[in-house]
């Protein structure tokens, strides 16, 4: 007795693209994958204060140059596009990216203390190429901040 039939589809998804094997009744075996991607993000910024340093209430905009360093991976389950055979595999890849950053907040500051919000949108593509399906990976995005500073001497 054989197994159900199927038909092989084309997943376009924007992580990976892969075939999917599609059983009677619906069911979808795509195999299982472990998607991960690590950055470590390093920032040189600057900030405008459009009012004084010496109020109490200080918001600001700013931007710099973000500096992240990646690496992406995929193991697992994959299916052979010449037979749709199921294999297991890992690939890598790793980088280091540059991009602009801009960013926006408020800051409350007392005497020694001073706490605040800040928002950030950081912007990096890392081009990828084969065995990986997808041709870039997009490192930026938003990131929302609280901060603490202390001042020690004035």
């Amino acid at each position: 007795m054989s197994g159900p039939p199927s038909e092989d589809r084309e997943d376009k998804s924007p992580i990976t693209a892969s075939k999917s094997r599609v059983l009677r009744g619906g069911a979808v075996n795509s195999g299982a994958q472990d998607l991960r991607l690590r950055t470590v993000p390093a920032a040189l910024t600057f900030r405008v204060l459009p009012l004084s340093q010496d109020r109490g209430f200080q918001p600001y905009l700013g931007g710099g140059l973000g500096v992240i360093n990646w690496r992406y991976s995929e193991s697992g389950q994959f299916v052979d596009s010449r037979d749709s055979s199921i294999f297991n595999n890992s690939y890598a890849a790793s980088g280091t990216k540059t991009g602009p950053l801009a960013l926006g907040g408020i800051r409350f500051a007392g005497d020694s203390v001073a706490t605040g919000f800040e928002i950030r949108y950081q912007a990096a593509e890392a081009a990828l190429g084969p065995p990986f399906a997808g041709t870039k990976l997009d490192l930026g995005g938003w990131s929302y901040l609280f901060t603490l500073g202390m001042r020690f001497a004035r």
